[in-house]
């Protein structure tokens, strides 16, 4: 005590109680969420649908001229500079695992050799650009689908639900 009686008391710990405590709660609960992949509903609806525009886009006939048709490449990237979550390739891989061996690629160049007079797709594979889902409970996915050359066939799938799966069709296909 100092002398007339008078004690001193620091605020900083009622601050830290009152104050700083519940900001640093909620900052702490928006990185987490924020941080996360989006919520499995979700992850489990965009990687159904992307799997089912690759089945579509790709057809489920064996390819001619493939030493195993079992083994289709299939490069996935995104369209207009976004990318695919982690979370929904990882699902995606799952899905698709008996049809066609699956590569995720950030852009289609990483998809094709560069050196080749025509940029055939890496692995004698097909190349699929996928555009974003949405919230659309039919969407529309617009897909880049690429062959032997770099030029792409552009398609609009509509998705929709059928049982606990989804199936693609394509405008043209009715």
């Amino acid at each position: 005590m100092r002398a007339g009686g008078v004690r001193r008391v620091s605020v900083l710990p009622v601050l830290r109680r009152l104050v700083i405590a519940p900001w640093l709660a909620v900052v702490v609960a928006v990185g987490a969420t924020a941080c996360g992949d989006g919520e499995p509903g979700q992850t489990e609806r965009a990687a159904g649908i992307y799997s089912a525009v690759v089945r579509a886009a790709v057809g489920d006939e064996p390819f001619v001229g493939l030493a195993d048709p079992l083994r289709l490449v299939v490069w996935i990237y995104p369209l207009e500079d976004r990318s695919i979550e982690l979370a929904v390739q990882v699902k995606v891989l799952e899905q698709l695992e008996d049809f066609a061996t699956v590569r995720f690629v950030d852009a289609f160049d990483e998809a094709v050799d560069g050196n080749g007079p025509d940029r055939p797709v890496l692995e004698d594979g097909i190349a699929v650009g996928l555009g974003p889902v949405g919230d659309s409970p039919r969407p529309q996915i617009d897909a880049a689908i690429h062959g032997i050359g770099a030029d792409a066939e552009m398609v609009i799938f509509t998705v929709q639900r059928s049982g606990q799966s989804w199936r693609a069709v394509s405008e043209g296909d009715g």
